[in-house]
């Protein structure tokens, strides 16, 4: 078993993965893929919840001192053509410091529609949030058992047999043939082999 790797979640493989490690993710994986279809009715609960919420939001803003009219209109949010903070031209100090001292006297309603914009644009980054998760628990319900299974494919190639380690069906010496890490100690059979062009083919007994 490699020193470095977890065999439980996060499930840190480091690149390289034992069939130990795999079974123990295979068998985690499977405990865990029945809650996917209840994972993506919960994002969209939540979305529309929030959704219902930003529509408060709107009307309360539409009443206020200094009425709004926030959408959620996704247009409205993409960047202009200079990006999304337009550039302050300031040739002049003057004219800005006394444009300063006028916004001055307005500053209680220009931090509301500071604020009344931030909550607007916090929540639709929320919807847009859940609704993301939830389209990742839908894909995942069909997409995750191709996934294990390609891995089990892979896992008979001989092209990544020293990444995906047969630690249980292909040993040497009582040992597996590859190390899970490479900085675990070298196996048997890659000290038998080392410098050698004709590998080993049975273990050697020892007298």
């Amino acid at each position: 078993m490699a020193t470095f790797a977890q065999t439980g979640p996060p499930f840190n493989f480091l690149g390289n993965m034992s069939e130990t490690q795999r079974n123990a993710f295979s068998a985690w994986v499977a405990s865990q893929s029945p809650s996917l279809p209840d994972v993506q009715v919960f994002h969209q609960i939540r979305a529309q919840q929030l959704r219902k919420t930003g529509g408060l939001l709107e009307h309360f803003h539409a009443q206020a001192a200094v009425p709004l009219a926030p959408s959620f209109i996704k247009d409205t949010w993409k960047p202009t053509m200079k990006g999304h903070f337009a550039y302050g031209y300031r040739n002049d100090h003057l004219p800005a410091m006394t444009v300063f001292n006028v916004k001055e006297y307005f500053r209680p309603k220009l931090v509301h529609m500071d604020d009344a914009v931030f909550h607007m644009n916090h929540l639709r980054t929320q919807v847009e949030r859940h609704e993301d998760l939830a389209q990742y628990a839908n894909d995942g319900v069909q997409k995750v058992p191709l996934l294990m299974d390609r891995l089990q494919t892979m896992f008979g190639q001989p092209e990544y047999q020293g990444c995906l380690v047969k630690d249980i069906t292909d040993q040497y010496c009582g040992q597996a043939r590859f190390r899970t890490n490479q900085f675990d100690t070298p196996t048997p059979w890659e000290l038998a082999t080392r410098g050698s062009n004709s590998p080993v083919k049975a273990c050697p007994v020892k007298a």
